[in-house]
């Protein structure tokens, strides 16, 4: 049971966040240049997702008392997926992504730790918007399958975190964003709409 939901949240937070990950890659790679700034991004992208899986699964103790609650978030992650495949979110996130990496491109070495947090909190909030439709799917069953599933989702989180600090040149090179983020929802989508988790 464990794995199963372990699995479960670890898979939708990955799918979800994957376009979004490569989407702060500038901004990672201006924060991370120093110990400093890895930390402090880090524990913002770490607050930003708390608050966001909270969210999540606050709408989700109200889809469960939905009939059919699994068809309905099958059908949202199927809508994301179309609102990705038509870019209906990249332009609003981008937007803000750059304010906030021209703000950091001219403090960042003097900022103060609290500062660069914050910035990393705002940045990871704004790219996760979009992602609750996806942990809320996640979130259908019972409070202890709800605990399995978020530790996986912070599982994800920490992997991404290193890989974006770690590889961020690499993976801004990667083509198939979007594609590959599509793939993912649909697959999730299907696993939700037979209640594979």
């Amino acid at each position: 049971m464990f794995i199963k939901y372990f699995f479960g949240g670890f898979l939708a937070k990955t799918v979800a966040s994957f376009d979004d990950a490569i989407t702060r890659i500038p901004v990672v790679a201006q924060l991370t240049k120093t110990r400093k700034g890895r930390i402090a991004f880090s524990i913002g992208n770490l607050l930003a997702v708390t608050v966001a899986i909270a969210i999540a699964w606050f709408f989700s103790s109200l889809l469960e008392k939905i009939p059919y609650a699994h068809v309905i978030a099958s059908a949202l992650i199927l809508l994301l997926a179309i609102a990705v495949y038509f870019d209906l979110f990249e332009g609003k996130v981008t937007k803000q992504v750059g304010k906030q990496e021209e703000k950091m491109s001219e403090q960042i070495f003097g900022a103060k730790f609290f500062r660069i947090m914050l910035s990393g909190f705002i940045i990871s909030f704004v790219t996760l918007l979009d992602d609750i439709i996806v942990l809320t799917t996640v979130f259908l069953g019972s409070l202890k399958t709800d605990f399995y599933a978020m530790l996986g989702m912070y599982a994800s989180t920490i992997i991404q975190l290193i890989i974006m600090i770690r590889l961020a040149e690499k993976l801004s090179k990667f083509k198939y964003i979007k594609e590959t983020a599509i793939a993912g929802l649909l697959i999730l989508a299907v696993l939700v709409y037979l209640q594979v988790f």
